[in-house]
């Protein structure tokens, strides 16, 4: 992930503007921003994380969550503010596919 937001952040003010689209006016929140929380929140791997805690308590899986939901966020919003500054409303889902295919730091990042 840090790999592909610092791919973002250094290779996106060097795309051509054609490439690039407009922010003003684009930022609207759809029905599937709930499903996309939902699934980077509460991962498949739950019960895996509370097996490996060495000693396995609700408070500390509770605290184990809560930090990794965290930090999990934080990286999702800043390729999600990197992603919309650099491209605007021409963002695809997947924000490497906005990035010509001859960057090679892009290229390095989508591996």
């Amino acid at each position: 992930m840090l790999v592909i937001l610092i791919a973002v952040i250094t290779q996106g003010p060097r795309i051509p503007s054609e490439l690039r689209g407009t922010t003003k006016g684009s930022l609207w929140v759809e029905s599937g921003l709930f499903q996309a929380i939902g699934v980077i929140s509460f991962d498949h791997n739950s019960l895996l994380i509370y097996g490996s805690l060495k000693k396995p308590t609700m408070d500390r899986f509770a605290r184990v969550t809560h930090f990794s939901t965290s930090v999990s966020m934080v990286a999702c919003l800043a390729m999600a503010i990197a992603g919309f500054l650099t491209f605007g409303d021409k963002t695809k889902g997947n924000v490497l596919n906005n990035f010509p295919s001859n960057n090679i730091m892009v290229n390095i990042a989508r591996l």
